[in-house]
């Protein structure tokens, strides 16, 4: 669900005359996750297009605008009988990651067709800052072999190519495939063992997550809104949770995005 809202914004006071609350984020419940150090992604939400574009005289996006902006997050974990909740773990690597698809092939790859340096993106190019050390995959359907790709160095939104690793394409990728990554090439809210706190989770009470700074897509300058990152329309916030070296179990638990 999206809502767009124009007069209530610019008044913003505390009272329901004054103003609304509007929020389109979701939630996700999930299973636990047992103590692994491979990523588990569990999707959110979808972020919707930009429907106004399909009216004639609508409001539509420019390339590379945003159409809602990701708040944060708060996770619960609930009781199972008489106890609950997490104990400190200083391997926590928990949060929402914002899955975005940074533009598409220009052209064909040919399956062990020689080591690329670079990959050519189809206009209107990039849509996304994409910082040095960036990684993505290009996405492909059921019975292809998707391949991750490293940027070599920062890359600006219009690009029309993405300087990467050396390396030898391990499948054949059709132009029009997606590059999909995650957004900061980091958690968005979140936990990450490299240095973001040691979190304890009382049960039945919901936590919020903490902006990463890690995430240099992340707007945490003395903005009055608060920390957040901006959406595009087709993004993807999931549950992201990955063990570092040690491993960390996830119970069974509530997550909620806040989206606006």
């Amino acid at each position: 669900m999206a809502i767009r809202v124009r007069a209530a914004q610019s008044v913003g006071g505390p009272h329901l005359s004054d103003s609304s609350w509007i929020d389109s984020g979701e939630s996700l419940p999930f299973a636990s996750i047992s103590a692994t150090t491979t990523l588990q992604i569990f999707p959110i939400q979808i972020i919707p297009q930009d429907t106004s574009s399909q009216v004639s005289g609508g409001d539509s996006l420019a390339f590379s605008d945003a159409i809602g902006r990701l708040m944060g997050a708060q996770i619960m974990f609930p009781a199972v009988g008489t106890s609950g909740g997490v104990a400190a773990s200083s391997t926590t690597n928990l949060g929402v990651a914002v899955y975005r698809s940074f533009g598409t092939l220009s052209a064909n790859i040919t399956n062990a067709g020689g080591a690329l340096t670079s990959l050519s993106v189809a206009a209107p190019g990039v849509n996304t800052y994409l910082p040095s050390g960036q990684t993505f995959m290009i996405s492909v359907a059921a019975g292809g072999t998707s391949q991750s790709w490293t940027t070599t160095a920062a890359v600006q939104p219009g690009a029309l190519s993405i300087p990467v690793s050396s390396q030898t394409p391990g499948s054949t990728y059709a132009k029009g495939q997606p590059l999909v990554g995650v957004v900061g090439n980091s958690i968005a809210f979140g936990w990450l063992s490299s240095g973001s706190g040691t979190p304890a989770f009382p049960m039945n009470a919901s936590v919020v997550l903490p902006a990463n700074t890690a995430n240099t897509l992340l707007n945490q300058v003395a903005d009055p809104y608060g920390s957040y990152l901006l959406l595009q329309p087709g993004d993807t916030p999931c549950l992201y949770c990955i063990q570092g070296s040690s491993t960390f179990t996830v119970p069974t638990g509530i997550i909620t995005t806040m989206v606006e």
